[in-house]
């Protein structure tokens, strides 16, 4: 894409109109036709009040004819006064045409403990946590936040899933802007939203492939951020 094109995009998402934005960010991630399977592997560094605090990594599989799995891996390890706190997720997701079809997960929350899973079940999802089932809206979005959903929830509410206790809330999606981030030593347009309806409003990057490289939040009080630090092919 030329650099008219792109700032053509850019004025498009400032004026809200995001038939055409969602279009400029397809291309600006478009990398040419997909082979059988195309993985990558993002590398992220976790930093709770600014202090190296952990890492997330994740592994994303593309396969042909649009399907999309997601695996991840994450640790953390505060002290804060005379405490140590720990939390290890492990995870994975598969998605097709914007929605999720199914998803994994085990955390271990300084030592309380969940087991989630994700299955199709006709026009819902059914979920498990613990033992515990119910359905749930076939358009939830997870809170691992990896990848933007479908545009229709752009600046819309959007139901949200807890990808640690499956809890659900109501949640909403708000474009924030175009920013310029330096990601894997590159300086790119990325582009900013801010997710609302869970115990704190959190903020999301994403680059041209529509894939996280940043999140900012604050869990008890402690400011928490994510940063791609390396992304492998």
């Amino acid at each position: 894409m030329t650099q008219a094109r792109r700032e053509a995009a850019v004025v498009r998402a400032a004026r809200g109109g995001w038939g055409l934005v969602l279009g400029g960010l397809v291309l600006l991630g478009a990398a040419g036709p997909a082979r059988a399977a195309e993985t990558e592997r993002r590398e992220f560094a976790i930093h709770v009040d600014n202090k190296p605090a952990g890492q997330y990594v994740m592994t994303i599989t593309k396969q042909d004819g649009g399907a999309e799995s997601m695996a991840v891996q994450a640790s953390v390890r505060v002290r804060v006064l005379i405490k140590t706190y720990t939390y290890t997720y492990q995870g994975a997701e598969q998605w097709k045409d914007n929605r999720l079809l199914g998803m994994q997960s085990s955390t271990n929350d300084d030592g309380t403990r969940y087991d989630l899973q994700v299955t199709q079940e006709g026009s819902a999802l059914r979920l498990r946590v613990n033992g515990q089932e119910k359905l749930i809206s076939a358009d939830s979005w997870p809170t691992s936040f990896w990848r933007l959903p479908a545009a229709r929830f752009h600046n819309q509410d959007v139901p949200l899933l807890d990808a640690d206790t499956g809890k659900e809330m109501n949640g909403h999606l708000h474009y924030v802007g175009v920013q310029q981030l330096t990601v894997g030593g590159q300086v790119q347009n990325c582009y900013h939203f801010r997710v609302t309806g869970g115990p704190s409003p959190v903020e999301v990057w994403y680059d041209g492939a529509q894939r996280l490289v940043r999140q900012d939040l604050t869990v008890d009080g402690h400011r928490t951020q994510f940063f791609l630090t390396g992304l492998r092919r």
